[in-house]
């Protein structure tokens, strides 16, 4: 178990075409009522399996339509990411498969629609649909283990799409923010290693995931599947 958590640096983009749905969900009223927190003792650390995550991927803001947000109505959504981000850290890291040391660990989240990361889901994963989330690690386990105390660790890119989040949203019973900061932790831990290819390892994932954001204040339920529409 790290005695210490690492800094945590998160860059938050979003692509233009979505810009006016995140506006639109921040203008909206969101509970953030505690439903305290789930233990997590007892449980078995997921073996990392990433076969179904999406290979390294070059940085999206270079690729992307839009830029980095900053200042506006969209900051507070880069707010609340960077604060869930955080927040799971110390939760997640201890059980990881990556063999961490205490250093900055850096993570970045793009915000993107569902014509975007169709095509990144067709390149990556050979399927030609939109999905919620894919997540491109850059750091294997041995990588990180080689890694200078004080040096940042550059995890990954967490992609989620806002539209599918929305469509989905509903499904798993919460309002799109939530939704849109349990994809953006779900595709964080599988940055951190972890892998939903078996219901134990989905619930594990889940339950950090939900004992983060309720700690936070936010109302989320723990039976919640990402790609719920293939269900």
């Amino acid at each position: 178990m790290l005695l210490t958590c690492p800094e945590i640096l998160v860059s938050v983009g979003s692509a233009a075409e979505a810009d006016q749905l995140l506006t639109s969900l921040l203008s909206s009223s969101h509970p953030r009522e505690s439903a305290g927190s789930l233990p997590l003792e007892g449980e078995a650390p997921a073996e990392p399996n990433l076969e179904g995550e999406a290979p390294a991927e070059p940085n999206l803001k270079g690729e992307a339509h839009g830029e980095p947000n900053s200042g506006g109505a969209l900051t507070l959504l880069e707010r609340a990411i960077h604060e869930a981000i955080r927040a799971l850290l110390p939760i997640a890291l201890h059980r990881s498969p990556l063999a961490l040391r205490d250093s900055p660990v850096e993570i970045s989240v793009w915000l993107t629609t569902d014509a975007e990361i169709a095509a990144l889901n067709a390149r990556y994963r050979g399927v030609h649909q939109p999905t919620d989330v894919l997540s491109f690690p850059l750091t294997t386990g041995e990588e990180a283990s080689r890694f200078c105390p004080g040096e940042a660790t550059m995890m990954g890119e967490v992609v989620v799409s806002v539209e599918t989040a929305a469509r989905q949203a509903e499904p798993n019973g919460h309002d799109l923010l939530t939704e849109i900061l349990m994809l953006c932790l779900h595709g964080t831990l599988h940055l951190l290693g972890y892998d939903d290819q078996t219901d134990a390892q989905r619930a594990q994932m889940n339950r950090m995931a939900v004992q983060t954001l309720r700690q936070l204040g936010y109302m989320v339920k723990e039976e919640w599947y990402s790609r719920h529409y293939e269900r």
